[in-house]
């Protein structure tokens, strides 16, 4: 996020800095706490105009878009349209899994063309994630709706219509 989707400099660097997060000297993984702080913190800096929830969904397209700008992000790229949204909807669980061990995602089938993705245990930023997914959607060639439905504490549902 912090090296392909933006560069920060001045204050908004020392402000990630102050979190714990270098992204001139990278550690291999941070905590979900420094993440979630660092992604409020570049939201604030890069939406000031926005609101919360659209400047999340913001910040999760360009951090996908930085995603699928890198090799193995290209490769993933290539295949979407191939397999199709319903397919990558239900590989979903699996994909997420090897980035996030700690991430959860139920998928749920509501309709042909409709699915709710129930996250448990994900960062309590939902409408980032759904930013994102809306990017890898549309790498699909498929019109879709993205809407985040319910949020609690430690859970949080998605639903995608095309």
């Amino acid at each position: 996020m912090f090296v392909r989707a933006l560069q920060p400099t001045g204050a908004f660097l020392e402000a990630l800095r102050e979190t714990g997060f270098d992204p001139v000297a990278m550690e291999a993984t941070y905590s979900v706490e420094v993440w979630t702080a660092c992604l409020t913190i570049a939201r604030r800096q890069v939406y000031p105009s926005l609101s919360e929830e659209a400047g999340d969904r913001a910040l999760g397209r360009r951090f996908a878009d930085g995603f699928l700008s890198t090799i193995v992000g290209r490769m993933v790229a290539v295949t979407l349209p191939i397999i199709g949204l319903a397919r990558m909807l239900d590989r979903l669980p699996r994909y997420v899994s090897m980035g996030r061990s700690d991430l959860v995602i139920q998928t749920a089938k509501v309709g042909e063309t409709q699915r709710k993705l129930t996250f448990i245990n994900g960062t309590p930023m939902p409408h980032f994630m759904a930013g994102a997914l809306e990017t890898a959607f549309n790498r699909t060639r498929t019109v879709t709706q993205v809407a985040v439905t319910q949020v609690r504490k430690h859970q949080y549902e998605i639903f995608v219509g095309w």
